[in-house]
């Protein structure tokens, strides 16, 4: 079987013209879901707060290892070792830490915040951060002078 030329001209239009139908599909496929939720996170976010809580997976962070095997200690950020510090695995014996600045933000289209995935995402979230708190308030920032 062989193309006729128009065939063959219009051949590439129609390609990129399914092409973009099928895209436009998934898109509103997506939208259209509200048993599935795909989260977007940093490496580092991912790694060392949302994979302990949702996997279980083990502390990447090799610095924490060592400390939580009682070989070494831990001078980073917070967020990573509130869990131990609430689990008593791990102390702090200077209760305080040096603003950073540093943020996570949880976003999303406007449009989908009522979506029961979104909300139960979100609750989650919330009830996490909630389990470390008291903690995280035990311990005094200390602001960066800037010179």
């Amino acid at each position: 079987m062989e193309l006729t030329e128009a065939a063959s001209a219009l051949a590439p239009g129609a390609t990129d013209g399914f092409q973009t139908l099928v895209t436009a599909w998934r898109k509103v496929q997506r939208t259209q879901d509200n048993h599935s939720l795909t989260v977007t996170a940093g490496p580092a976010f991912t790694a060392k707060w949302v994979a302990p809580r949702m996997f279980e997976f083990a502390q990447a962070d090799h610095t924490t290892d060592a400390a939580l095997a009682g070989v070494g200690v831990v001078l980073g950020r917070r967020a990573p070792v509130l869990k131990y510090l609430a689990e008593g695995l791990l102390v702090a014996p200077i209760e305080s830490a040096l603003a950073t600045g540093a943020r996570f933000w949880f976003l999303f289209p406007k449009a989908v915040q009522h979506r029961p995935q979104i909300v139960t995402f979100r609750d989650w979230i919330m009830r996490e951060i909630s389990k470390t708190s008291a903690i995280a308030d035990k311990i005094s920032i200390i602001s960066r002078q800037v010179t």
